[in-house]
């Protein structure tokens, strides 16, 4: 108790000292800007150059990272949670898994993770680098919800998260600390060479630790009598990268690094397997444009070294530790090339071909205590994957219709034809109407096909198929002055679904079948020179509800909304709240999370105070590696955490 009011002491006395007079330039600058860039947003991630998001042929959403910040969301995972009908959270082995639309999985097979337009993904697991991006070095962040075939391959069944960097000279360091010990420094500098741009950027984190509770956790009958079948863990996330990005002119070329640790349940997952997901990732990105007359060729290349490896408590027999790795993980990449042709048509259209040819390879994965040989749990593998893929888009009037397709050819799971067709109709010169038929493919992960535990802990099938889903969307957008306002109502039908099928410590992957969903999402967003209002609304109609062929549904909350807003009180003095809510799912209550902040804002100083979980929130969700309705995953503090951030700009 003595602490907390220490806390509260010292939080209150830093709010009270601060100056109350400062030149306001650069923060009217920065409403100004952000009201500016809200009247004409911009997306690229769903056709071949950036345009408005009326005219977008996808249900897109845009968030600004600088915006969530002013209203106290700050971590990577927390604002792309604030998303309609988005959400991340802990699984109990320490991924971050992001559920878009009720649609999932622990590794993130199914969403497409990219850094500026690139793919970054593991090659044996699927999952991304969600812990490795600086905050401090991202501009926005766009989402496909829904499947995003014709320009994006594998892994984008549920949707596509593009990160996007920022560019020009401005730099900037952020410090934070938190009441939990929670630590962190970021920066970024852009800076002008020559003819072209470098940026350069990067974090270090070491995260606050917190009791996690886990529940309904039965030990397999060849570990120790007694082991606890529930009970607290300590967790502990930390995390470090480096970005460069290189352009000029047409060219391009990024290279990113990073390496994090999270803490959970590996091995069978009982109470007593405390482990740690270490994930490292490097990626090297090149491209080229060429323009000439009304035609645009792009060449591009990328390679991509990304494995994991899990050190557990009690991995042998329940009473030996070990570890889970692929060695030095050097042999675990994809490497990916291809080009893209668009032509610019006399008639107002434009014609797209494209190609990509991708290997992914990944080493042996084995079980180790150091002493003994290691057990091989997933032989060296390797696939091949080549696609193609055009489409026609045309404005004839207030119309303007698409029609595509993408054919991928997975050298382990067959070949799939993926069409897109979309109709959009400018009801106003700030309105449009949507309706937007798209599928996706998911070729199935090399652990996925090929793992094998035993005694049958987890069992792979190399017969898996690719999924597909399909989804039909009817969209209104209004894009004006202060407001954007996005409503929209999908239907789904997943085909061949990939699903991990789990009864207590027993685990295999499988084709499940076919099903439906369906539900709709609403957004509005307003800014003002003062006021910078976010909201959204997410409604799964099979939420918290399961059938046969459709187990996962049951872990979906029906009900999820968010909401943001930033408010300049009087000169440099502002403040920030944000909210975030997921109604109960399976073992899962609802859950409530609040956020408020203040923010002083001076010429090149900016000081940030704030509260996160202001109401206390236990942070159980639910079990979304496993499918276990009855088990609870602890996902982070349930204390209020008081946090403070510097940000120094030149």
């Amino acid at each position: 108790m003595t602490t907390l009011l220490s806390r509260k002491h010292l939080f209150m006395t830093l709010l009270c000292s601060l100056p109350v007079t400062s030149s306001f330039a650069e923060e009217v600058d920065l409403f100004a800007m952000s009201l500016e860039k809200l009247a004409t947003v911009k997306i690229s991630v769903a056709s071949t150059r950036a345009e408005n998001i009326l005219k977008a042929p996808a249900v897109v959403s845009r968030i600004n990272v600088a915006q969530l910040q002013h209203m106290g969301v700050h971590s990577l995972e927390q604002i792309i949670s604030m998303l309609p009908g988005v959400q991340v959270q802990d699984t109990a082995i320490g991924s971050k898994a992001i559920m878009i639309r009720g649609v999932f999985e622990a590794f993130n097979q199914k969403v497409l993770f990219q850094l500026n337009g690139v793919p970054y993904w593991q090659p044996a697991h699927g999952d991304n680098p969600l812990l490795g991006i600086p905050v401090e070095s991202i501009s926005h962040i766009e989402v496909i919800r829904g499947s995003g075939a014709v320009f994006h391959g594998s892994n984008a069944s549920a949707g596509v998260i593009n990160i996007v960097t920022k560019t020009g000279t401005a730099s900037s360091f952020l410090g934070s600390v938190s009441s939990d010990d929670d630590r962190g420094l970021e920066f970024h500098h852009g800076t002008d060479v020559g003819t072209g741009q470098l940026t350069v950027s990067g974090h270090w984190r070491d995260g606050k630790t917190y009791d996690a509770f886990f529940s309904a956790r039965p030990a397999p009958p060849f570990y120790p009598p007694g082991t606890p079948t529930e009970g607290t863990i300590e967790k502990q996330q930390s995390s470090k990268s480096i970005q460069i990005r290189w352009q000029k002119e047409g060219f391009s070329a990024q290279y990113h690094e990073f390496r994090s640790a999270n803490s959970g349940l590996a091995a069978v997952a009982a109470i007593t397997n405390l482990s740690e997901m270490r994930q490292t990732g490097r990626l090297l990105h090149l491209s080229n444009k060429w323009s000439f007359n009304s035609s645009e060729l792009e060449l591009f290349g990328d390679y991509n070294n990304y494995f994991l490896e899990i050190p557990t408590d009690n991995l042998f027999a329940g009473v030996v530790d070990g570890v889970q790795n692929f060695g030095s993980g050097s042999e675990n990449h994809r490497t990916r090339f291809g080009g893209k042709f668009v032509k610019q048509l006399s008639t107002g259209s434009e014609m797209v071909f494209g190609a990509e040819v991708e290997e992914r390879s990944t080493g042996d994965y084995r079980n180790s205590d150091g002493f003994n040989p290691s057990v091989i749990t997933l032989p060296a593998s390797d696939t091949f994957e080549w696609s193609m893929y055009s489409q026609w888009l045309a404005d004839i009037d207030k119309y303007r219709f698409s029609v595509g397709f993408r054919y991928v050819d997975n050298e382990k799971a067959g070949s799939n034809f993926l069409p897109r067709i979309s109709g959009i109709y400018a009801l106003t010169d700030n309105s449009s109407i949507k309706l937007i038929y798209s599928t996706g493919f998911n070729s199935p992960n090399l652990t996925q096909q090929g793992i094998d535990i035993p005694p049958n802990v987890i069992k792979g099938d190399p017969d898996l198929e690719a999924e597909t889903i399909e989804t039909l969307d009817l969209a209104y957008t209004y894009n004006h002055n202060n407001s954007l306002l996005i409503f929209n109502v999908y239907y789904l039908e997943a085909n061949d679904f990939i699903q991990r099928q789990a009864s207590d410590f027993a685990v295999k992957f499988a084709n499940v079948g076919n099903f439906e969903r369906q539900g709709f999402e609403l957004d509005y967003q307003y800014a003002s020179n003062r006021l910078h209002w976010y909201s959204n609304i997410a409604y799964h109609d099979d939420g918290d509800s399961a059938i046969e062929e459709d187990h996962a549904r049951l872990l979906v909350p029906r009900w999820m909304a968010s909401l943001g807003a930033s408010w300049v009180l009087t000169g440099p003095h502002s403040v920030g709240s944000s909210y975030q809510f997921q109604s109960s799912r399976a073992a899962a209550d609802d859950s409530h999370y609040l956020n408020i902040q203040y923010q002083y804002t001076g010429r090149h100083v900016e000081l940030m105070l704030g509260v996160d979980n202001l109401l206390g929130d236990n942070f159980r969700v639910a079990d979304i590696q496993d499918l276990n309705p009855d088990r609870l995953i602890g996902s982070g503090d349930e204390d209020p955490l008081y946090r403070m951030s510097v940000r120094w700009r030149w």
